[in-house]
């Protein structure tokens, strides 16, 4: 029982970080104050890392969670590592959420443009209609059973911004009942470019 309770402590406290720091990041953006510090580090661990901290809320509901490090992406890359950290957590935290059972895919992997990273999940899916609306830059109010962020309603808007940011690209594909799968694809260096229009 204590040990459940130490685990429900640290997610309650994890939840108010990460709010905290989508709103920040947020307000950032919003002011163009955002930069880019890259840095070196290990791909690899760090999608462990983050994974490590959704499993046993994934599995609290029953839905497992899948890494998959293809070649190339098992290694070291130049990086802001905690904007990337946090574009990950954004979107595994979105996948656990909104999944009542069956598997979450995180996968990374080099393809010719650079660097592709997914996380794909099982659940009910985003209706196409919309995709574009999430993905804006606007904060979103979503009818209930429509809570896409906790309540703020920016997390994907927040991902696609940072991914921008570091010269890449971000792109949902999802329809009602079929899932969602979010990329990002970023460029080698994955860190030097200003925020795309």
């Amino acid at each position: 029982i204590a040990t459940e309770a130490v685990t429900k402590l640290r997610a309650c406290a994890f939840r108010q970080i990460d709010f905290l720091n989508n709103l920040s990041e947020f307000v950032r953006l919003e002011s163009d104050a955002a930069k880019v510090h890259p840095e070196t580090f290990n791909l690899s661990e760090m999608l462990a890392e983050v994974t490590d901290l959704f499993e046993p809320a994934a599995r609290h509901k029953g839905v497992s969670i899948v890494l998959e490090i293809g070649d190339g992406a098992d290694g070291e890359v130049f990086a802001d590592r905690l904007r990337l950290r946090q574009v990950m957590i954004n979107l595994v935290k979105n996948a656990v959420q909104y999944s009542d059972d069956g598997a979450i895919t995180v996968s990374a992997r080099r393809i010719d443009e650079g660097l592709r990273l997914e996380v794909r999940d099982e659940g009910d899916g985003i209706p196409k209609d919309k995709i574009a609306m999430i993905l804006s830059h606007q904060t979103i109010r979503p009818r209930p059973g429509e809570d896409f962020d906790g309540g703020l309603g920016i997390g994907l808007s927040i991902c696609r911004r940072l991914i921008n940011l570091m010269g890449g690209v971000f792109t949902i594909e999802s329809a009602r009942g079929a899932g969602v799968a979010a990329i990002a694809t970023l460029p080698l260096g994955c860190g030097e470019n200003e925020e795309a229009a």
